[in-house]
């Protein structure tokens, strides 16, 4: 165990380490003599004296007129992510299409499978691909390998159906959770919005009992 010897020199503090030779001095001008109960006299190194000009969110409404920036703090209230009902209708519009038309690519990734399901905004099934489909058997089925490639061929077909742009629901906890992403990206479509749509119990089912050893 090293030896830590504190010592007062000078009205200043020094901590030194016998075996290292670390040491550590605090000045008498930063750190003086308390009486015990006092509050520290200390100030803050950037506390300077003198404001400084803030950088920050205009105030006034949601749209920035001519020359002026749109913060996303003026919608939202100061939150950084705001949900889609809360934007304005004209910023929710990617390449002529409102975000509620958008196609969704479902992905499900489970601990054995990737499947990935884009359907139109109502449903309406459009490319629907698996690892299995993609030539993956047995054990390598549930490998992100296997979602990254099922994922670009996904995204390609759902290219030459016309699909550019989705928004994507991820639904699972298997090895293909973000692979899959990966895969519809790299296959050139623009994925607007990522929703975790994993289902979670509250309270639940009752469990099994214990097993006995």
């Amino acid at each position: 165990m090293m030896n830590h010897v504190m010592k007062n020199l000078g009205g200043g503090l020094v901590l030194s380490r016998s075996s290292g030779g670390l040491l550590a001095r605090l000045v008498s001008s930063t750190v003086s003599r308390v009486t015990p109960g006092a509050p520290l006299p200390l100030q803050s190194p950037y506390e300077t004296g003198a404001e400084e000009e803030q950088d920050g969110p205009p105030s006034g409404p949601g749209r920035a007129g001519p020359g002026e920036k749109l913060f996303i703090e003026n919608i939202t209230g100061g939150r950084k992510f705001p949900s889609p009902s809360e934007v304005p209708p004209h910023m929710l519009v990617f390449d002529g299409v409102p975000f509620s038309d958008l196609p969704i690519a479902h992905v499900k990734a489970s601990y054995n499978n990737t499947i990935i399901n884009i359907t139109d905004s109502a449903g309406k099934r459009i490319v629907l691909k698996s690892c299995g489909t993609e030539g993956f058997k047995n054990a390598k089925k549930s490998t992100s390998v296997a979602a990254q490639t099922t994922g670009i061929a996904c995204g390609s077909a759902a290219m030459k159906k016309g699909v550019s742009q989705v928004r994507v629901k991820v639904s699972g906890l298997g090895a293909g959770r973000l692979s899959s992403l990966k895969g519809l990206q790299m296959s050139g479509v623009n994925i607007i919005s990522i929703t975790d749509d994993t289902p979670h119990p509250h309270g639940g089912a009752r469990p099994r009992k214990a097993r006995r050893l």
